[in-house]
Order: C-alpha cells, then sequence, then structure tokens
C-alpha cells in the first residue's frame, strides 16, 4: 500500500486543487494498488478541515485508509508533520503541503527508484495565481539554477549544503519511512516551522544516502504569499529565525573543521550579515559549477521545466475545473 500524506493549515482556498491531484494521480497511475491518505491539519481556523472530510466522504472509494489528524491546536509545521509520521503505515509514502498540487506524471514511476536509492528528488515547478488573469507557470531561469546545481552537486559535497542551505526542494523529495526512526523525528519535533533542513540534515548526517536527482518534475510548487518562505509577517520570520539559529547549534557539533567553518558563516548570514555569503565555499562552487557545467544544468531545466510548463498550465487549468464543480455541489452543505 501507498500513501499520500498532506500537511495542511489554513489552506482553504487551495486544499480542494491539492486533493483533486491525488485523484488524478490514483485514476491514472496507481490502478491496481492500495493507497492510503493523511491529512494532518495544525489547528486551521478556516474551513480546510470541513472542506477536508466533505471531499473525502464523497471520494472514499478511492482509498483503502484515510485518516485527518489534528485537534484544533496550532502547533507548528515540524509537531505537524511529524505527527504525520507517526501515524504513517506504509513504508512508501509522499508527502506535501495542501496548497502544492502533483503533476500530471506518475508518482508510482517515481516511487520505484527507492528500489534502488535511499532518496530521490527533482526540480520543483513553481505556479502562482493572480486571480485574475488564472494560473501562470514560473519560468524564469534564474530562479530555478541553484536549486538544480544543489541536486546535480557531487556526492561529497552533499553534506556540505545541507549545512549551508538544504540541499533538496522538500516538495519533490522522497524516501522510504524506514530511515525516519525515533531519532531523527524526535530531532525536527523540537523545531517549529522549519522541517526540511533539520530533517534532511539528518538523514544525510546519519546515513550514507545514495541520491538520485531526477530530470523531470512531479510535484507543482505553489509560491504562497502566506507561506514560510515568502511570508512578510515579522512573527513568523521571527520563529523561523530562531529555527535556524537552534539548527546551526547542532552544525556547530561537527567535529570536521569544515563543517564547523560553514556553519559559523551560515550563522553569521542568518543574523543579517549577509556579505559572509562571499566566504562560502559551497557558493563558490555553486559559481563554478555554473560557469562550466551550465550545459548539463539547463539541459534539466529545459527538461523539467520549459519543456512541461504549457503541459502543466493545461492540467492546473484541468483539475482546478474538477476542483471548482466540487466547490459548487456543496457550497450550501460548508
Amino acid at each position: 500500500m501507498f500513501t499520500f500524506i498532506t500537511c495542511t493549515y489554513n489552506h482553504e482556498q487551495f486544499i480542494i486543487l491539492h486533493l483533486e491531484s491525488i485523484k488524478y494521480q490514483i485514476y491514472n497511475h496507481f490502478k491496481g494498488i492500495k493507497v492510503a491518505i493523511i491529512i494532518s491539519d495544525d489547528g486551521s481556523s478556516d474551513k480546510t478541515v470541513p472542506l477536508c472530510k466533505k471531499w473525502l466522504e464523497k471520494n472514499r472509494g478511492l482509498f483503502a485508509e484515510m485518516s485527518i489528524l489534528g485537534d484544533s491546536k496550532n502547533r507548528g509545521t515540524c509537531k505537524n508533520i511529524v505527527n504525520a509520521f507517526k501515524h504513517l503505515k506504509t513504508d512508501r509514502f509522499f508527502w506535501l503541503a495542501g496548497d502544492d498540487v502533483y503533476g500530471f506524471r506518475s508518482l508510482k514511476k517515481v516511487i520505484k527508484e527507492l528500489s534502488q536509492y535511499e532518496l530521490v528528488t527533482a526540480p520543483c515547478l513553481a505556479f502562482y495565481d493572480n486571480y485574475e488573469s488564472g494560473y501562470h507557470i514560473e519560468k524564469d531561469y534564474n530562479k530555478y539554477k541553484t536549486n538544480i546545481s544543489n541536486g546535480l552537486c557531487p556526492w561529497f559535497m552533499r553534506r556540505a549544503f545541507t549545512i549551508t542551505g538544504c540541499l533538496t526542494e522538500a516538495p519533490s523529495t522522497v524516501f522510504r519511512k524506514e530511515l525516519l526512526d525515533k531519532e531523527i523525528l524526535d530531532f525536527v519535533y523540537q523545531f517549529k516551522l522549519i522541517e526540511d533542513q533539520p530533517m534532511i540534515y539528518q538523514l544525510f548526517k546519519k546515513y550514507k544516502i545514495k541520491m538520485k536527482y531526477l530530470d523531470y518534475t512531479y510535484v507543482i510548487y505553489r509560491i504562497n504569499p502566506n507561506s514560510i518562505s515568502h511570508t512578510n509577517n515579522l512573527i513568523i520570520k521571527s520563529a523561523a529565525k530562531k529555527d535556524l539559529e537552534k539548527l546551526c547549534t547542532y552544525y556547530f557539533n561537527e567535529k570536521n573543521w569544515f563543517y564547523k567553518y560553514l556553519a559559523w558563516l551560515r550563522k553569521q548570514m542568518i543574523n543579517g550579515n549577509r556579505w559572509i555569503a562571499f566566504f562560502l565555499p559551497t557558493n563558490h562552487f555553486l559559481v563554478i559549477r555554473q560557469k562550466f557545467f551550465s550545459k548539463r544544468i539547463r539541459q534539466y531545466y529545459k527538461k523539467a521545466i520549459i519543456d512541461d510548463a504549457t503541459r502543466s498550465l493545461q492540467y492546473l487549468e484541468m483539475i482546478d475545473q474538477y476542483a471548482m464543480k466540487f466547490l459548487k455541489e456543496i457550497e450550501q452543505e460548508i
């Protein structure tokens, strides 16, 4: 059996589009496979949970097991995702925020890669909605090249990149449940908002991860002004900064002097000394890679972003119609 994990917090505007993308995956790529779904809510104050319940009620035939977790208390992203992981029964799973969308490509094909690799990731296609002219796919090369460079970095640089930022993009990263032992879950649980950096850092610290970076996209990331990554809310920014500062205290415990040096530089940047980035070896590595290996980076960019952009836009518009149809059907019930 395979599990979809959805983490929600005030995703009323987006959650049905997200769920319809799961439905598309099941109908088109998961026939003959038992599928479970876990929706873990972090105390949403809007209609996110009622909408999820109504959608599951009308689509119960899609799933062998369904769970909605949460007790109306807001504890933060990290505790929310750990709670979902603790209820996870299958070794193979995919986890995504309720404002993001699974793409048109088969997730089953991605999951099969886990038979040879411990961690699989890929470029993450981004989109936004300006509510007037519809959906737009982000296609600016400069906004993708660094993440692609990270994903293509050689094995001996991966630990360094987990300290100076995050090696992989969380929405498009998949691994097996067996890697998530109590030690790693407890580590992530102590943070509030930033879950991907502590998790990826611990995974690469604890295991000799064999990673595969695919040249196509299977998740479409929403550029949401209310998300942790894009918010202007000073309270959220402050909480995220505290997470990063706490994470740096663990980086300082590294025995390798090179990692300690990277941790010190990262701490300076978190505290506002952005100029210190000039001394980051990982940054110089990226500049060299983008200058001398730009052909390969552009090949990934073209295949994963440009070649899929038109079809992904059509796909978003299609599942949006399904979402709007569902919302119209239940508008008197919510």
